[in-house]
């Protein structure tokens, strides 16, 4: 609250810092990336700042469709480092499948229940964060052997692409012989063997 004193107008310093922040997320986010729900019905948005937004399609789309209509549902940040101002607060990536969304965040992959973000309500904590020890740059899952089989790619920024176990987390393989950076990672379900692209 600001006080006066004769001519000054004095400010608290953290409440100016809150409120500065605050107005900046607002005017700088970037979407890097988003996902839909497997029936289309919800879609998830992630970028700077270590935030993912939903928001529900039907109502988006709906007739009854508003300007004030378009906030998300929920909004939750995802940053495992706590410090939204650095660059490894960025949710470079998303990708979903029936039980979850899975979210890129820094050096950090993990997965978030879906029956308890359709409710529009914010899990406790993710069912699994897993640290791939560069910034993750892309991820894919591969549900080619149904969800109980299903394989998440982390393309990073080492040179480096993980493959998790979709329903641990655990590392299960590591792919290395990148000279470089790996910015894209894609699974090609459906085929009788795995196969990825990067």
């Amino acid at each position: 609250m600001p006080s006066q004193n004769e001519n000054f107008v004095f400010f608290d310093k953290a409440d100016f810092e809150r409120s500065l922040k605050r107005r900046r997320i607002k005017a700088n986010v970037t979407v890097f990336s988003q996902a839909y729900t497997k029936d289309a019905v919800f879609l998830a948005a992630g970028g700077t700042f270590g935030k993912v937004c939903i928001w529900d399609m039907r109502v988006v789309l709906g007739q009854e469709a508003t300007k004030a209509i378009y906030d998300p549902v929920l909004e939750f940040e995802v940053c495992e480092t706590g410090d939204t101002d650095s660059a490894a607060a960025n949710v470079f990536s998303m990708a979903t499948f029936e039980e979850a969304l899975l979210v890129a965040c820094g050096s950090y992959v993990s997965a978030w229940d879906w029956k308890t973000l359709r409710k529009g309500q914010v899990p406790e904590s993710p069912i699994w964060t897993t640290a791939v020890k560069a910034e993750c740059n892309s991820i894919a899952v591969d549900v080619a052997n149904g969800t109980r089989g299903a394989t998440v790619y982390a393309a990073c920024g080492s040179g480096i692409v993980y493959a998790l176990d979709a329903a641990t987390g655990a590392i299960t393989t590591t792919f290395t012989g990148h000279t470089n950076m790996v910015h894209t990672v894609a699974a090609l379900p459906g085929l009788a063997s795995r196969h990825v692209s990067c």
